[in-house]
C-alpha cells in the first residue's frame, strides 16, 4: 500500500493474496528477496513522483502477460488474478 502512495499516488486496497514463491535470487540485484503478489483495487492513473523522471503506466494482467516481460513468480501471480 505505501509502495503504490509513495511510487505513484494512488491509494490501493488489497484484495487477496495470488502468490508467495518464497525466497528468490534476484537476477538484478543478485540478491535475496522474499516477493508477495496481490490482488489489489484502486483508482486513478498512476503518477511518478516529481524527483523521478519516468512515464508509469499500467497494464492489464492479459496485457502484462502477453508481453512476455515478467520473471515466472509474476507470471503466476497474474494468471491467478484472471482466473
Amino acid at each position: 500500500v505505501r509502495e503504490f502512495k509513495e511510487e505513484c499516488q494512488i491509494l490501493i486496497k488489497p484484495l487477496r493474496l495470488l502468490n508467495t514463491p518464497g525466497t528468490l535470487l534476484s537476477p538484478w540485484t543478485h540478491s535475496l528477496y522474499t516477493p508477495l503478489y496481490y490482488h489489489v483495487s484502486g483508482n486513478g492513473n498512476p503518477k511518478s513522483p516529481a524527483h523521478e523522471d519516468i512515464e508509469l503506466t499500467f497494464l492489464s494482467p492479459t496485457a502484462a502477460i502477453a508481453s512476455k516481460r515478467m520473471a515466472e513468480p509474476e507470471l503466476l501471480a497474474l494468471h491467478r488474478a484472471v482466473a
